[in-house]
């Protein structure tokens, strides 16, 4: 069911996620990750791969290690279908249809393939559907029907869809969050530009 040489991939990478997770963000002074060769179906089905700790508080960490080629960051969202979901929910249009994302980890970390890495927060995702939907949408290069594998090794879809963010949309998604609000930041690529 599970393939040996993405097991092996991801066990060899995600040190340096740990890593980068822990330069990046301040607040974590710990990670504590799952062995992924004994709990590989429960990540893959429950998604949660570490735990962040702080000083005063715990975080779950989905961490994805993409093979090369896969320079994306893939995000999971459910599609609004219901007439009032699309009109009063958050969430961001692609190809005309209205897409919010799934979000149960605190942090998501990913290695993709060109060796760089990225992560994102709850809150940051939900700032980026509520206060910039357009920019989110045009930082988007694919959205797709998920899909998992059956212990056959059969796929099978399910009701949640893959949505793949470029590399420069999502760092520029997450200036334009660094810059809302902070007059700071505006007035210093005001001076520089």
């Amino acid at each position: 069911m599970f393939d040996s040489e993405a097991l092996a991939y991801s066990e060899k990478h995600l040190p340096e996620v740990v890593d980068h997770l822990l330069a990046s963000r301040p607040n974590l002074r710990e990670i504590y990750t799952t062995n992924l060769a004994k709990n590989a179906k429960r990540d893959y089905w429950q998604r949660i791969d570490a735990t962040g700790v702080s000083a005063s508080k715990t975080y779950t960490i989905q961490i994805k290690c993409r093979m090369p080629g896969h320079d994306d960051f893939v995000l999971t969202a459910h599609k609004l279908t219901d007439p009032q979901a699309v009109e009063q929910c958050q969430g961001f249009w692609w190809c005309g249809n209205k897409y919010s994302f799934s979000v149960f980890a605190d942090i998501y970390a990913e290695y993709l393939g060109d060796g760089s890495i990225f992560s994102i927060t709850r809150e940051e995702i939900e700032a980026l559907e509520s206060k910039f939907p357009d920019e989110l949408s045009e930082c988007i290069s694919l959205v797709k029907r998920s899909e998992r594998k059956d212990s056959d090794g059969e796929y099978f879809p399910i009701d949640e869809y893959d949505v793949y963010i470029t590399q420069s949309g999502l760092a520029n998604a997450l200036f334009l969050l660094l810059r809302c609000g902070n007059d700071r930041v505006d007035q210093y690529f005001m001076d520089h530009i």
